[in-house]
């Protein structure tokens, strides 16, 4: 049931918590930063820059098992992580912060996110009432004002729109409007038959969302959103179009 409460709470305290570096000291590369001890010198530059001076890091580095590619700033993000977790804990343990301020607030956040025996007692209550909207929305113009009232709160939408500089006049600001929906990485996870063993291990996690948040007929449901999605990943721009910019900019 914990799962299912952690959608109440802000993102960044997952991300505190399930740190693959727990280290706040950051790692030195020699006298000017720069790891000599990873380059190939056997590779001419000329020929491979990349083999010449990434060479034996990537011939020696494994990849965590946890993630999907590892790097300088992976590495960075997980220091910097670990030091704002240090600083969290740290007002977490004291007793003389002022109520009101936001070190306080940034605290309690915290300590509540951990105290799983108070998630697990209190179960689905928090965001019932966001489920009980979902279950009434009968009609299309219900799911799209769901959709609508997503951004930045509770759910989300089979579109992502934000407001950016607008690509072919710099001068303005312009409103986008992107694909959006799945909840599987790409769409060619639900498309391609190499990854059904991930498609399938996706529609048994929805079905035990979807048991836990108390909906009925949680297996034929989670096969419905999945077909759905599936249909979704159909209509989908690839990785190609999107990195089309005559077809994604908008015009002035």
């Amino acid at each position: 049931m914990k799962k299912l409460l952690l959608c109440a709470f802000l993102s960044v305290a997952f991300a505190i918590t399930a740190l693959a570096q727990e280290s706040t000291v950051a790692k030195r590369y020699g006298t000017w930063g720069i790891d000599l001890a990873g380059m190939d010198t056997s590779v001419k530059p000329g020929d491979d820059f990349f083999r010449y001076v990434n060479g034996k890091w990537v011939d020696t580095t494994q990849i965590p098992p946890d993630r999907t590619s590892w790097g300088a700033f992976p590495i960075l993000g997980d220091l910097s992580q670990a030091r704002v977790k240090g600083i969290i804990e740290s007002w977490a343990a004291r007793k003389d912060l002022r109520p009101a301020s936001d070190q306080a607030k940034v605290a309690k956040l915290y300590r509540t996110f951990l105290d799983e025996e108070k998630a697990e007692k209190r179960g689905r209550e928090p965001i019932q009432s966001r489920l009980d909207e979902v279950k009434e929305a009968k009609t299309h113009d219900d799911v799209a004002k769901l959709m609508g009232r997503s951004a930045g709160a509770f759910g989300s939408s089979i579109f992502g729109a934000f407001v950016a500089d607008d690509a072919k006049n710099p001068d303005k600001y312009a409103l986008y409007i992107s694909q959006s929906g799945l909840g599987l990485p790409d769409r060619e996870f639900y498309l391609r038959d190499n990854f059904k063993t991930q498609k399938d291990r996706y529609q048994q996690y929805v079905a035990q969302m979807l048991q836990l948040a108390g909906w009925d007929e949680p297996e034929k449901n989670a096969a419905d959103v999945v077909t759905f999605e599936t249909k979704l990943a159909e209509a989908h721009w690839s990785r190609s179009e999107n990195r089309d910019r005559d077809k994604s900019a908008t015009s002035s």
